[in-house]
């Protein structure tokens, strides 16, 4: 066992290594030890009474404000009576304060049109308790008043009350059960914390002390530390920081410093050897293998220096490297289905900081996952890596190179001081205030990052891994689905880890074998592209600025000539069918998950991902397919437009090459989803809701071998791009029509096309279930718990349009409001309550309710019916009252002036509006001020007489 033990140390600690590099940083050490001076923009001070303000006024807020109380101390604060007592108080002051009593609080946040848990919120960790309020209006003085004023009774006039202390204690125990992990949480913490006080103190606390504790004990211990010289109040935004200061002087001065001061966050003890964690995991259906190394947290004097950031810089690098390695790893090896490479706070705003690596394969398959593992951990520590730098600008030095002149004015000076996010800007804040983080400005950030760019050297590189890797502070972890009958003993695990370290060279040399990379996407400029031109069969002239021009092969162009921002022209290619043309035993090759950008929702599936990729050096261009629509967008920075535009969505819209390497990874992921019960499960009970939802489950172990078929996904790509006749073009901007019609003539008017347009499909599983329904499907959990989801649906006879999406916006903010009151507020029953309100126009006019939580498997009939009763209340009661629409239209009014459309958005809108699709402008609230309380309770009542509901129970019981 000694031998075990001492092989498995070698095998993660340092070797003899030695690597020189010249370097022009001959007083390199002296430089890390140099202080990073604060951002001139920050009025930080400290009132008489001990209180902390950080005050800073942000050019790139948008005419927004940000607000933060910050109490030094979280969960480290308690004793052991008190182990979730923080947290406990943290919830309690929004139950009521002395200028908002009772629920005041959320009422201030409704008549202002604040959403809480968005715009207001809060977080609990180890060493901080921080309440926000963000995106405030700042040409609201009195409004930006009233939120200092509550953060000040926040501070230290919270209620408190007994009644409100015993209404929020399930709401705590039903957040608990939400958080709960599947693993032996205790062993996991106890293993990366080494049994320090982080390790007994989860913010979350200890649910029995959370049912039974006193009211009496979470009000002493909010006495006890919400005082003045334990707190820090930030304001950040579009404000004048002298004005902001003297309010706050004036709202925080009266306080009484009082005796109990927060003590300085210890430090975590080194543990000198790995611990192992092997277990099962429930629900899952996969083993991982993971090195969890936590990272060393600095001084307070430490970390204002360069050196502390030199070794951040030197762990991303590493963190950057392992990535790409295992990334390798998995391409190469079938067994391997995943890997991940993560640097991660384990909880914000403190230095408790992870680099997690792992690998991911089946449970058969551990051993031989453990190996690869080790072996490119070992192969790193034998050899190094090659650090591919490039020369960045660098800061002015003073005469003998020590240190760097921060206040000299250089090319850095560009980068305004005050021209930062907000965001940014509160994060560094916060830490400064916890443990002391410099709050550089962006050009301080930028001189001293560039000098540690310039100045890294492999040998550096490769001594961080080491330290990294030493086996000091660092958890091996293997876990296995739940139901693996014998797990490997600790013993056996070594074995492989120590097999691993006498290995030669040579053997773990195939860990890092070449293997068959992806496509590489060609430049359209340097590529041989001549289709056969088209022809333009008519132009329609509408006005001076739009001209219709109708193209052979069926695609319409519209010319749009209008100013546009930066002078640039879009071209906006839209073929509205996307992938609702795919039949059903075709559409997982169009599966993608929904992302957001520019504010409209782009799909990326394996039509996208798995064919040959175009581009031209000139400008990023967008291109997605989705359900029921492809879209093409390209930016030309100039007037005068070349070819390669063009030419680059012509190759884009007709490539068919199919990327081998890419589609093996698309398979790998459906394999992966399909020995996932819970996720599979999961789907059933979302699809519920449809007539049939065989289109939109992920495939079965059965199925994925049916499209495990490279010759049948290449097939399907050239039908799937064969038919443009339908679609449409729109060119704005300030071009010469003259000189591009040749380029839509060969590039436009050639794509490939048929003698029926495109269109959009419409399935069975478009369309909603006519029938009332309930689903129950099992998954497994640590603790019992249940997710349940209500639908009520509506299609029959629902007729999308203007009116009624207004009265379905409104009724998605008053519907959260109303279940938030009386679920969580009142009754204590949730955590977590979500509803939202989808009105469609495509690919049939509908809309769908929905309304989720979390809570305990044997209240869920219980909760549902109280949802039920809400919701039929509504419609026939008094429920719905004007104030409670009046702050929905505040809320959009007071984020009205942040959503400006961007030219991305104006062309979009455009193209949909020639298509006869709805388009909504975030900012224009005059139709959503139409709606009533009697004309909301009618469409309520429509819906429940005209639609169905659906009820899904995802549980563990």
């Amino acid at each position: 066992m000694k031998f075990l033990i001492t092989s498995l140390l070698s095998l993660l600690c340092t070797a003899a290594y030695s690597q020189t590099k010249s370097s022009d940083f001959v007083h390199l050490d002296v430089i890390d030890k140099q202080v990073i001076p604060m951002d001139t923009a920050i009025h930080k001070g400290v009132l008489d009474n001990g209180l902390t303000y950080y005050v800073s006024r942000c050019e790139k807020s948008s005419k927004q404000v940000y607000f933060n109380l910050l109490i030094k101390g979280g969960s480290i604060l308690e004793e052991d009576n008190e182990l979730g007592i923080a947290h406990f108080v943290e919830h309690m002051v929004y139950k009521g304060t002395k200028h908002f009593p009772g629920y005041g609080v959320h009422d201030f946040f409704r008549r202002n049109g604040i959403p809480f848990a968005h715009d207001s919120n809060a977080i609990t960790s180890f060493s901080c308790v921080r309440y926000v309020l963000n995106s405030i209006a700042s040409n609201n003085e009195l409004l930006m008043d009233s939120c200092l004023l509550l953060m000040r009774d926040f501070a230290g006039d919270a209620t408190i009350s007994d009644a409100d202390v015993e209404s929020e204690r399930n709401v705590i125990v039903e957040e608990w059960r939400v958080r709960k992990n599947n693993y032996d949480e205790n062993k996991y913490s106890n293993c990366l914390l080494n049994n320090s006080i982080y390790a007994k103190r989860n913010p979350i606390g200890n649910m029995d002390i959370i049912q039974n504790c006193s009211p009496k004990l979470v009000r002493d211990f909010y006495r006890k530390w919400y005082q003045p010289q334990n707190l820090a109040i930030v304001v950040v935004g579009d404000i004048c920081p002298d004005k902001v200061v003297e309010k706050v002087r004036s709202m925080f001065g009266d306080m009484k410093r009082g005796n109990n001061v927060s003590p300085v966050a210890p430090t975590i003890p080194d543990a000198a050897s790995p611990y192992f964690i092997i277990e099962k995991l429930k629900g899952s259906s996969r083993f991982e293998v993971g090195g969890y190394v936590r990272l060393s947290m600095a001084s307070s004097e430490e970390v204002q220096t360069i050196g502390r950031h030199r070794r951040l810089i030197l762990q991303d690098k590493i963190r950057d490297i392992l990535l790409t390695k295992f990334q390798s790893i998995k391409d190469g090896q079938d067994k391997i289905w995943s890997h991940f490479v993560i640097k991660a706070e384990e909880e914000k705003n403190t230095q408790l900081c992870l680099l997690r690596s792992g690998l991911v394969s089946s449970a058969s398959n551990w051993k031989n996952a453990l190996e690869l593992y080790c072996k490119q951990i070992e192969l790193i520590r034998r050899h190094g890596f090659k650090n591919e730098t490039s020369h960045y600008q660098s800061p002015v030095y003073n005469a003998d190179s020590t240190a760097i002149e921060f206040s000299i004015d250089s090319a850095f000076s560009s980068v305004n001081s005050e021209d930062r996010r907000c965001k940014p800007v509160l994060d560094d804040i916060v830490k400064n205030y916890i443990y002391n983080a410099p709050i550089p400005s962006d050009k301080t950030r930028q001189m001293f990052s560039n000098h540690i760019l310039n100045s890294i050297t492999d040998e550096q590189l490769l001594q961080e891994y080491k330290n990294l890797f030493s086996g000091k502070n660092m958890t091996v972890r293997l876990t296995f689905p739940e139901s693996t009958k014998v797990l490997p003993t600790e013993d056996e695990v070594k074995a492989v880890m120590n097999r691993v370290r006498n290995m030669s060279d040579e053997e773990l040399a195939d860990v890092e074998k070449p293997v068959a990379k992806e496509l590489l996407q060609l430049n359209a400029s340097k590529v041989d592209i001549n289709p056969v031109s088209g022809f333009v069969k008519k132009i329609k002239v509408r006005n001076d600025s739009v001209s219709d021009v109708y193209l052979s092969n069926g695609v319409k162009v519209v010319l749009w000539k209008r100013k546009n921002e930066n002078d640039n022209t879009h071209i906006y290619f839209y073929r509205p069918s996307g992938f609702s043309v795919l039949k059903d035993n075709e559409i997982c090759y169009a599966s993608a998950n929904p992302l957001v950008k520019d504010g409209e929702i782009r799909y990326y599936g394996m039509i996208h991902d798995c064919v040959r990729k175009y581009y031209n050096e000139h400008f990023k261009f967008d291109y997605s397919n989705g359900p029921f629509a492809d879209v093409y967008h390209d930016i030309i920075p100039c007037t005068s437009i070349p070819d390669v535009y063009f030419k680059t969505m012509y190759a884009t819209l007709t490539s068919t090459e199919v990327d081998t390497v890419a589609f093996r990874k698309e398979i790998k992921k459906f394999q992966m989803n399909a020995k996932n019960q819970n996720h599979q499960n999961g789907m059933k009970i979302t699809n519920a809701i449809y007539v049939d939802g065989k289109r939109l489950m992920p495939p079965s172990l059965e199925d994925v071998e049916k499209y495990d078929d490279i010759e049948r996904f290449g097939k399907l790509v050239k039908e799937y791009k064969s038919n443009y006749n339908g679609s449409l073009l729109v060119i704005s901007g300030e071009f010469d029509t003259d000189s591009i019609m040749p380029y839509i003539k060969k590039y436009v008017a050639s794509l490939p096309s048929k003698s029926e347009p495109v269109k959009r499909m419409v399935w069975d599983a478009d369309h909603f279930n006519t029938t009332n329904s309930t689903v129950v499907e099992k998954i497994e959990h640590t603790v019992p718990i249940c997710y349940t989801f209500i639908n009520y649906t509506w299609e029959k006879g629902y007729k999308y349009s203007k009116e009624v999406h207004a009265h379905n916006q409104v009724l998605n903010s008053v519907l959260v409001k109303l279940v938030f009151d009386r679920l969580r507020t009142e009754h204590g029953d949730v955590y977590t309550p979500s509803c939202y309100v989808i009105d469609d126009f495509l690919p049939v006019h509908r809309m769908r309710c929905n309304i989720t939580f979390t809570c305990n498997p044997q209240k869920r009939e219980q909760i549902v019916n109280d949802v039920k009763t809400i919701v039929n209340e509504m419609a026939y009661g008094d429920l719905i009252t004007q104030p409670i629409i009046n702050s929905y239209v505040k809320e959009r009014e007071q984020k009205a002036s942040f959503h400006k459309d961007n030219e991305n958005n104006v062309i979009y809108d455009f193209a949909k509006k020639e298509l006869g699709e709805f388009v909504e402008k975030y900012s224009d609230t005059s139709y959503i001020k139409m709606v009533t309380p009697a004309s909301l309770k009618a469409h309520l009542k429509r819906m429940l007489k005209k639609g169905n509901l659906h009820i899904g129970y995802l549980t563990t019981e």
